[in-house]
């Protein structure tokens, strides 16, 4: 497979098309997103689509254009509206989806779909402005390419809620393919600190990398007492999530009216997770995706205390939470802890079990494994 092949990629935000970045690279495609988005006026209306069509909102598409550029260089940027607005790309032969956003049902497209979700998490398959709605769409993807095991159960755990069956054929273990340069080394920690601004002072990584609220981000309710702390020792890297953007002019005012140095600030929207798990010496999270993905660095990692209802807790076997200490702000001192978790290898054997119990193959070649499913269904032609 080529560039300009009918391969489209399909999210809302720029961050969440990073889980396919590797396969991007190397069997190319085209991103698209919406641009018409829903109404908040049309709310009161009982049906989203008649909500959409006649109090249509149109997205301002260039700021997204430009952070796709930034993550994926080269890449061909463009827009599309809902299925239910307008068509998709008249040469459009594959759609690969890395987020829970509308598509046709198999009866009304002729193209085959893959499902990529971006992260793996405890947050729930919820929707909706409460995160309450369940996605009635589980089942419209062909194929669900699965990282490993724990998105298996969440999958068939949410679609049996949601009385959705999925048939095996749609289940594909794939492994994550975020995780082959990491297991192949094809990285430059010092090129990346160089880009993230990070310099070579001689102190640790911290990187604190909380969820937004839902899912119980802590960044609103921890930042201070993290960045009081912890460059006195270390430097610290604050990475938000998306939705809490912003929020970051508080935490970058708080610093510099108190002249806090060491302190410093990535930006998901121009640098991949990966890249941001490669400089770090240690986590800080809470039930981010990112605690799941740092299971590979073999690196340690903190937990805040966790209360949220968009939560569930995991099965002992996917649980990454005993692979690490657990922070509660009004009793742990979080220096301590970060000492602690330097000094002490007691967790190495639970993070490569819940590692290895987590994902599938754990071999580098996630990638080849996705191009190969693909281009046999498109070969094939059953979907």
């Amino acid at each position: 497979m080529t560039m300009n092949n009918g391969i489209y990629y399909f999210a809302f935000k720029p961050n969440q098309f990073t889980t396919i970045a590797p396969l991007w690279e190397k069997i190319g495609g085209t991103f698209l997103t919406w641009e018409i988005v829903r109404n908040r006026f049309g709310r009161v209306w009982p049906v989203k689509e008649w909500k959409t069509k006649f109090f249509p909102r149109r997205r301002n598409l260039e700021p997204i254009f430009k952070q796709l550029q930034n993550l994926f260089p080269r890449c061909d940027c463009q827009g599309i509206r809902h299925h239910y607005l307008g068509p998709f790309p008249a040469d459009l032969k594959t759609l690969i989806c890395t987020s829970l956003w509308p598509i046709p049902p198999l009866e009304e497209r002729a193209f085959p779909t893959f499902q990529f979700y971006h992260g793996v998490s405890d947050k729930r398959y919820k929707l909706g402005g409460s995160r309450r709605e369940f996605p009635p769409l589980l089942g419209n993807w062909d194929f669900w390419m699965l990282p490993g095991e724990k998105e298996r159960q969440k999958l068939l755990s949410a679609a049996q809620e949601a009385g959705i069956n999925l048939r095996p054929e749609q289940l594909v273990k794939i492994g994550y393919l975020r995780f082959d340069k990491i297991i192949n080394r094809q990285y430059n920690r010092d090129e990346i600190k160089s880009r993230a601004g990070i310099p070579d002072n001689g102190r640790l990584n911290i990187l604190y990398a909380p969820t937004w609220c839902w899912g119980g981000g802590t960044l609103k309710s921890h930042f201070q007492e993290f960045c009081n702390r912890i460059p006195e020792k270390y430097n610290l890297i604050i990475r938000n999530h998306i939705n809490d953007s912003n929020f970051l002019p508080v935490i970058k005012r708080h610093c510099q009216e108190n002249n806090l140095q060491n302190v410093y600030f990535v930006d998901d929207r121009c640098m991949n997770f990966n890249d941001n798990m490669i400089i770090a010496d240690l986590l800080i999270t809470d039930s981010s995706s990112v605690s799941y993905d740092f299971l590979i660095m073999d690196r340690p990692i903190i937990f805040n205390k966790l209360v949220s209802e968009d939560v569930r807790p995991a099965d002992y076997l996917y649980d990454n939470r005993r692979c690490g200490f657990q922070h509660d702000i009004e009793k742990d001192d979080i220096m301590k802890l970060i000492e602690a978790s330097f000094a002490t290898d007691q967790f190495k054997s639970q993070i490569r079990e819940v590692r290895e119990n987590c994902f599938y193959f754990l071999d580098g070649k996630a990638t080849d494994r996705a191009i190969e499913f693909i281009s046999k269904v498109l070969t094939e032609g059953k979907f």
